[in-house]
């Protein structure tokens, strides 16, 4: 009888090991619920309007927060940035404020940070454009290594959305840079457009 519950017990997964195969990230785990269901919308038509929206919203909002400096305009969107992510992993499903609000806050956030290493740290458009392509492609291949699937329908733990925060994240950065490149292009090579 003692080498049965023995046999069973070993063969049981530890808890470390359970929380590495439910794609936990540990230190977010220990604090957010684990997701029951999808975290992200189905994408339609209105997906669309929402994101042009709080995309457009973001950048706008962006702008306006540099305009009270590094310090406090940068403090301001990095604090809206992380409430946003609290908000969201708090989450067990998709939410539609929980999830628009974390849009909107990487569409300020983001902004803010590309708007920083272009003004301030002086990259050019075309170098910004390339370090965040660089970014997505390692974020692309790390997600599709450890997860075998880039699939949005499959956001239902904490990792994946992880790596799904950070794509939406490098994406939008690149997008927003890549505007200014196509401006600073125009008035060099086309002048008078």
């Amino acid at each position: 009888m003692k080498q049965t519950s023995h046999r069973l017990r070993s063969s049981a997964p530890s808890r470390s090991a359970e929380a590495g195969n439910s794609g936990q990230i540990p230190a977010i785990g220990r604090i957010f619920p684990v997701p029951i269901a999808p975290k992200v919308p189905e994408v339609i038509f209105v997906f669309w309007v929402v994101k042009i929206l709080t995309t457009a919203g973001g950048e706008a909002t962006s702008d306006y927060l540099k305009s009270w400096g590094n310090i406090k305009g940068g403090g301001t969107e990095v604090g809206l940035f992380v409430i946003a992510l609290v908000v969201q992993f708090s989450t067990r499903r998709y939410r539609t404020f929980a999830y628009w609000s974390l849009a909107y806050a990487i569409a300020i956030f983001g902004t803010g940070v590309s708007d920083f290493l272009h003004l301030d740290v002086k990259i050019p458009y075309a170098g910004t454009t390339l370090l965040w392509a660089i970014v997505l492609i390692g974020i692309f291949w790390t997600w599709h290594h450890n997860e075998r699937t880039l699939s949005i329908h499959s956001i239902t733990t904490q990792r994946r959305e992880a790596y799904y925060w950070a794509t939406v994240f490098a994406t939008f950065a690149p997008r927003h840079r890549a505007r200014g490149l196509h401006g600073d292009l125009t008035r060099t090579w086309l002048p008078g457009l």
